[in-house]
This record gives C-alpha cells, structure tokens and sequence, in this order.
C-alpha cells in the first residue's frame, strides 16, 4: 500500500520569504525548498545572523512568511491565522529555549500546567510529569519546588519536560547546550535522543556547536539552506 506522503513529512517548505520589514525588498530568508521526513534529527547550524532563529520560529508558528509555503506535520501553517497557529503550535510543538524561559516564581508544576493543551485532573498532570521525570532523571519532588530553586540543570530537564508534556510531534531545541562543558553537553544529549518517543518524533536542533552534528541524521548549514547569504537575525 502506498504510504500518505503528507503524513510522513513533518517539514515542508516551498518558495518561502520572510522579511521582519515588511517595507523592505531584503529578505531575512528565502528558502526555495526543504524537506523533512517525521523521525529525523536535524542538526541546524551557522553563525549569528544567519536566520536559525528565524527558522525556528516560523516552525513554530510564531512568525508567518511574507511569500510561500510553510507545512508542519502535514498542516500549513501559512494559510492560519494568528489563532490558528497558536492552537496548532501548543497540540503539535514542543520548544526548548536557550534561556528555558520558566517563570521563577512559580512552581515546577505550575510551569508545566501552563503549556498544558488538555485538561486533566492534577493526578493525571502529575502522573503525566512523574514518567517525564522518570526519563529525565529528576526526583518528582522537585514539582513543588519553585523553579528558581532549582540548579541550571534542574531547570534545563524542567524546561525539556515542558515541551514534552502535550507529546508533540515536532521538538524545537534552541541552543540549549550553550553554558555547558563538554561533559555535560554529551550527557544532556544523550539523555534528550534517549527519551521515551524520541525515535518518532521530529527533532530540529539549533546550535554553534559543531562538535554535536554526530548526534544528528541530517546537518543543515542556513547560508546552505536560504539563497540569501548576508542575513540580519532579528532574534
């Protein structure tokens, strides 16, 4: 039987344009076509400036080209509204950012319950939490414990099970790997690869970090990726 190529393709980009001056003829970026099939591990890298996270946040949902077409797990997202893509970014996407971005004064489970798409019963966020946590390797009493109680690493799990918890196809990663030594770089990775689910879902990793393309299936360099070749990351 011949697969739905719509359902295996995870990210699909033709033709698109973005510029954050919607006035100017320079474009940030300007992607002719990229594909990603569901499951891979993509390892984006360049220099400042040249788009990643722009990149991220038109996956995301958070931006929306000028021109083109942009699909995420079999959905356009160029045709939503800002409505549209919100709603589809908190069912499909998970984001891990550089700064973790959780609220200090609130609790670990607050801070995840925030993302939370479903609503359940605080046994079921918890339990929900606690195999999270089982994979990541964090007591479950930390759930209690306000987030700036806790160690950077604490906070970068944390802020991993976030984006985790509504089992998003895609997982957006965004230098998260950048105060780290070497050591606990290669530990951190291979604790994310080996998550429960890891094997199905796509994966799309932002980092300077070359030493960390082994990890990863497919490499994409963005001055490769996007025609223009003197990018201004607005991010």
């Amino acid at each position: 039987m011949q697969q739905n190529t719509t359902q295996c393709t995870a990210i699909d980009i033709h033709n698109l344009c973005f510029s954050y001056d919607k006035k100017s003829s320079t474009n940030i970026l300007e992607i002719e076509r990229w594909q990603v099939n569901a499951g891979e591990r993509v390892f984006v890298h360049g220099p400042s400036g040249s788009g990643k996270s722009t990149l991220l946040n038109l996956l995301a949902g958070v931006l929306k080209p000028q021109r083109g077409e942009i699909s995420v797990c079999g959905q356009a997202l160029h045709s939503m509204s800002g409505r549209q893509r919100d709603v589809f970014r908190a069912r499909h996407v998970g984001l891990v950012f550089q700064q973790f971005n959780l609220i200090p004064y609130l609790t670990v489970r607050d801070n995840i319950q925030l993302v939370r798409y479903h609503t359940h019963t605080s046994s079921k966020l918890d339990e929900a939490i606690i195999t999270l946590f089982d994979g990541l390797q964090l007591d479950p009493i930390l759930m209690d414990r306000r987030a700036d109680a806790l160690s950077v690493g604490q906070q970068q799990r944390v802020a991993i099970a976030r984006a985790l918890i509504n089992q998003p196809e895609l997982l957006i990663v965004d230098e998260p790997t950048s105060a780290l030594d070497m050591a606990a770089r290669d530990s951190f990775m291979q604790l994310l690869l080996a998550l429960p689910g890891a094997e199905d879902r796509t994966l799309v990793f932002v980092s300077h970090d070359p030493g960390l393309a082994d990890y990863f299936s497919l490499k994409v360099e963005m001055q490769q990726l996007s025609k223009h070749k003197e990018l201004a990351d607005a991010v």
